[in-house]
């Protein structure tokens, strides 16, 4: 046998032989193996075996007791990602397989769907409050609109005012004392003549200002909102101002048709209009 058929043969004895190596044996029985083949000259070439073998052995079982990132699974990512997608979102970044482009594609498509949810919370939140303060509007305005209607000799107040309505009187002429002060009777007409009390019940001056008359005739309602002027002291309210907590008393005179018949009712001046006096009624 020639010299190169025994080093091929030694050679090959010895990738054998580290082929069944396991991790317990040592580098010195490797040695003895590659000794046993060809001697020093090979032993260099045996050590490269050997560690090479060794590496790719270790290798192998490092990779094989590694487990799988659980971010990794790519079912586990699209499941968290459809239940709990703050975790989803977290999964998918960190996932190896998926590529950039699924990850960007899939972060704007939930984002787009939070902030349509966010939309539609916040315009059904928006239209329960409208609903609410349309709600407490209406009962607002269904109350200040029901009739506060009071007799003569009682108080009716209002913003400005506590009001008092102490005589009423329907007459074919006013007579004041003052004969150039007098109204004399027309063709038709009459006076309705009220003698009411204002005190001003707020904390600072107030205009006075003498309101309507409201008659319910033959089914219709007629507003007399056009006061007689009368250019005495106790009749009418010539742009009068009255300090808080004060009283005046005057007359009201309002002309109204003699034919017309019905109840009669005053509103006063810078009342609401559900607050009316009942004066009685015509015959």
């Amino acid at each position: 046998m020639t010299t190169r058929g025994a080093v091929g043969k030694a050679n090959a004895f010895t990738r054998r032989r580290l082929l069944t190596l396991t991790r317990e044996e040592t580098y010195e029985s490797a040695l003895e193996t590659g000794q046993r083949g060809v001697g020093d000259a090979r032993l260099v070439e045996a050590r490269w075996i050997f560690r090479n073998m060794i590496s790719r052995k270790e290798n192998a079982m490092e990779n094989t007791s590694t487990q799988q990132k659980w971010y990794d699974k790519t079912w586990l990512v699209i499941l968290l990602c459809v239940i709990f997608f703050p975790v989803g979102l977290y999964a998918l970044w960190k996932n190896q397989p998926i590529s950039k482009g699924w990850k960007i594609g899939v972060t704007i498509i939930i984002a787009l769907i939070v902030i349509s949810q966010l939309g539609k919370n916040n315009d059904e939140n928006v239209s329960s409050s409208n609903s609410v303060s349309s709600s407490s509007a209406e009962q607002t305005e269904r109350k200040s609109s029901e009739p506060i209607r009071v007799g003569i000799g009682e108080v009716l107040q209002t913003n400005y005012f506590a009001i008092t309505v102490n005589e009423v009187n329907f007459r074919d002429s006013v007579r004041t004392g003052n004969q150039f002060a007098d109204l004399n009777p027309e063709q038709g007409n009459m006076y309705l003549i009220i003698n009411v009390s204002f005190k001003n019940t707020d904390s600072e001056s107030r205009m006075l200002m003498d309101g309507s008359v409201w008659i319910n005739y033959n089914g219709r309602n007629y507003e007399f909102d056009k006061s007689e002027t009368v250019l005495l002291e106790g009749w009418g309210l010539l742009l009068d101002q009255i300090n808080p907590l004060t009283t005046k008393t005057t007359n009201l005179v309002y002309k109204i048709p003699a034919e017309i018949k019905g109840p009669v009712y005053w509103q006063p001046g810078r009342a609401n209009k559900n607050q009316r006096i009942f004066l009685g009624d015509l015959e």
